[in-house]
């Protein structure tokens, strides 16, 4: 009988690395065959064999319950071991309990048993159990090759790769089949070349480690701050040059220590074990702001002392930059321009709104200065030196309007920005948001907005937890929020939390006696030398101006551009201003339509040929496969402005709109 060996393993994987192992070693002295208890073994052949080599106790028993073999077969039950190659991923893995998985209770042991005598002793190994879901306060699971079998739980699942044999049973296989003390001398010293290999990788390793090591106390110690470090066990794990001076001792004796002995300052120390996340220290003559923070990686605490002075510096670089960028106040109550009686009033009654808390809501018609307002507000309040952001509610999506204002989390959806995203109100938190068209939110973001307002907190898109905000709301809008609160279009609660300080913008046509004043700005601003004849700022006093200041604005910059001199004369005023007629329904229909309402008509266009009307809800729900995706509420403005053109006839109740022969007409000609 020729030297041969059957190798017996569980399943496939665990087949081809062991007889790969063997092959390696003893490839050239013995054929070795192998097959898998987990494969169809009805047509095998089992010719005798001297010696068949199990790869565990329980593949033995089931393969030896199934075929008989001759009385002088020899069955080995193969020991296992660790990779060599696993060893510094083991000993990377962070001290605890560990979660160990294989496919049954005598591998599981064994498993363990082999990394316990390794010496890799500072894990504690918790068995698996097949059903058991969850493991509480385990992160990591550790398996030869049985990663399937881990639960889902588990954020970190390392595999070690499946378990080679000793050398024992190797040189048990040697000695039976009197290969030689040159087969096991060779085959040692390819052992020991391998663990020398691997000793030189985790040297090299280490000393990269070490430089890496170093280069972070480099970067700790480049910040003033003070930080200081330490685990679960409330022993200092880092500490920098700035914890050093505060704590009056080196990071040498600090590192290693419990906090409870390092750190002699009372408050500090009760902040330290305590969950808060933030808190103020007083040593000595000093003043610390301090800041806590738990990695979930390491399971670690940091701990941040910065001193009261360098914050205040922190704070005022951020308030300049908070400028460079735009986010603070642009307009001042100088820059609204205006002698009339009633334009100063609005500006007396804003003033004195500026110094309260509470909600400021601003009604105006469409450009006569609101955000000019709340500019100005917002430098007059006790937040002046905070942030202010402005959002327009009409000009975008229900969606992206809520990922804005409250942010999401990452990975909340495809997109979504590494890290996730902070929303307006976290951003603008110890300033002011201004919410212009507030008329416009749908119902479910009024909801939303409400209840920021009653809790003072937010949730971002996706996370489970909820968020302070300290944020004043200034809200603006050209609609009579009374009337939609009686039409049931806004909701009536947030129209009283908003209605606490509300004032009215007065519009142009009301405060005509401020048109010279208002032009002589315009145009001296850009110190061209233009300037308006008599009969240019007459024709001016005589429009009613439904524009307001931005149309007052655009007809100055429309003249400018028409005139061959710096005089602007009543010729190059624009068309409007000498024909007022010319802004009836039947003229502005000619006038161009925003893409959007053309894709408004087109919808109503074809529910016109089945004979339909279309309801508002049935209108934004088709505005998303058309590109626009409006909301109920700001589909609901766009008929009206549709409406008002006469391109549609608007329904009432439950009754939907219909396209009019102008508005085919209208996207007939473009």
């Amino acid at each position: 009988m020729p030297n041969n060996l059957l190798l017996v393993t569980g399943n496939k994987k665990t087949k081809s690395t062991l007889k790969q192992q063997l092959a390696m070693l003893l490839g050239d002295r013995l054929e070795i065959e192998s097959l898998a208890i987990d494969e169809d073994l009805s047509a095998a052949s089992l010719t005798p064999y001297k010696v068949i080599l199990f790869s565990s106790q329980s593949v033995r028993t089931e393969f030896t319950q199934r075929y008989k073999f001759p009385d002088n077969t020899l069955c080995i039950t193969g020991k296992r071991t660790i990779d060599p190659e696993a060893f510094p991923t083991l000993l990377s893995l962070q001290e605890g309990k560990v979660l160990i998985v294989n496919d049954a209770d005598e591998s599981i042991r064994e498993t363990a048993e082999s990394i316990y005598q390794l010496g890799i002793t500072h894990l504690e190994f918790i068995p698996y159990h097949p059903g058991t879901l969850y493991y509480d306060g385990i992160r990591t699971a550790v398996t030869p090759s049985e990663t399937e079998r881990c639960p889902a739980s588990l954020t970190n699942v390392v595999d070690i790769g499946v378990r080679p044999f000793d050398m024992a049973t190797v040189l048990k296989i040697v000695e039976y089949f009197q290969l030689g003390e040159d087969t096991a001398a060779n085959m040692s010293e390819r052992y020991l070349q391998r663990l020398v290999t691997l000793h030189d990788d985790l040297l090299t390793k280490e000393d990269h480690t070490q430089k890496i090591n170093d280069h972070y106390h480099e970067l700790l110690n480049m910040v003033d701050d003070g930080m200081i470090a330490y685990d679960q066990k409330e022993i200092v794990t880092a500490a920098n040059r700035g914890a050093e001076k505060i704590l009056l001792q080196s990071a040498q004796e600090l590192i290693d220590q419990p906090v409870s002995s390092c750190v002699t300052h009372p408050e500090l120390l009760e902040f330290l074990k305590n969950n808060e996340t933030s808190g103020f220290l007083k040593n000595g003559e000093h003043e610390y702001v301090l800041s806590k923070t738990t990695t979930s990686s390491f399971q670690s605490t940091v701990v941040t002392m910065k001193s009261v002075e360098k914050a205040f510096e922190v704070e005022q670089t951020a308030k300049n930059q908070n400028k460079k960028k735009g986010l603070a106040s642009k307009y001042s109550f100088s820059d609204i321009i205006g002698e009339h009686p009633e334009i100063i009033d609005t500006k007396d009654t804003a003033l004195k709104m500026a110094a309260a808390e509470q909600p400021v809501l601003i009604y105006g018609e469409t450009g006569v200065g609101k955000e000019l307002f709340a500019h100005a507000i917002h430098l007059n309040s006790k937040r002046r030196n905070g942030p202010l952001f402005a959002i327009n509610c009409s000009a975008m999506s229900e969606n992206l309007f809520q990922s804005e204002l409250f942010g999401y989390e990452e990975g909340t959806f495809t997109g979504a920005l590494k890290g996730g995203k902070k929303g307006l109100f976290e951003l603008a938190s110890g300033g002011t948001l201004f919410l212009d068209e507030i008329g416009e939110l749908s119902t479910d973001m009024q909801a939303q907005l409400l209840r920021v307002l009653q809790e003072n907190e937010i949730r971002k898109i996706g996370g489970n937890s909820n968020i302070p905000v300290d944020v004043r709301i200034i809200a603006a809008t050209n609609k009579s929020l009374e009337n939609e609160v009686a039409n049931n279009s806004f909701r009536a609660d947030l129209f009283y939390r908003l209605h606490v300080l509300h004032m009215t913008v007065p519009p142009l046509k009301d405060r005509r006696s401020d048109l010279p004043r208002l032009t002589d700005s315009f145009l001296q601003k850009e110190k061209t030398g233009y300037q308006l004849d008599d009969d240019a700022l007459e024709l001016l006093m005589n429009y009613h101006w439904p524009g307001n200041i931005r149309e007052l604005k655009n007809a100055l910059d429309y003249a400018k551009t028409l005139s061959k001199s710096y005089t602007l004369k009543a010729e190059h005023l624009p068309p409007s201003v000498h024909n007022p007629d010319r802004r009836t329904q039947s003229g502005s229909a000619k006038q161009p339509l925003t893409p959007e309402l053309i894709a408004i008509l087109k919808m109503l266009e074809e529910a016109s040929r089945k004979g339909e009307r279309l309801s508002l809800q049935q209108l934004a729900d088709q505005s998303a496969n058309s590109g626009i995706n409006f909301s109920k509420q700001q589909m609901r403005r766009r008929i009206q402005t549709l409406a008002d053109l006469g391109l549609v006839e608007k329904g009432t109740g439950r009754i939907g709109s219909a396209i009019t022969a102008d508005g085919l007409n209208q996207i007939k000609n473009g």
